[in-house]
């Protein structure tokens, strides 16, 4: 992340800057999403190497966004708080 914003910061809007957190729990959920449902669909989309390959990756994704998901309903502003303390 300071990588990223080491370079882009200028270029972003505070708009952009304050959702950088939510955004990127966002987009790992959604990927699980599309994961599990190209696997209930027969691998239509994305394909799979081996059997349950799309539902090993929705289970890889939605863990990866595990230990964040309380960012997302948090009632207490932590998306908030964290993404502020980047502008």
């Amino acid at each position: 992340m300071d990588g990223y914003l080491s370079e882009m910061k200028q270029e972003l809007s505070k708009e952009e800057i304050g959702s950088f957190v939510y955004s990127g729990l966002f987009m790992t959920y959604m990927q699980a999403i599309r994961f599990l449902t190209d696997y209930l669909n027969n691998d239509i989309y994305y394909g799979a190497a081996y059997e349950k390959h799309n539902y090993m990756r929705a289970k890889n994704q939605a863990s990866a966004a595990a230990p964040n998901t309380p960012l997302f309903s948090s009632s207490d502003g932590s998306i908030r708080k964290r993404s502020t303390d980047l502008v």
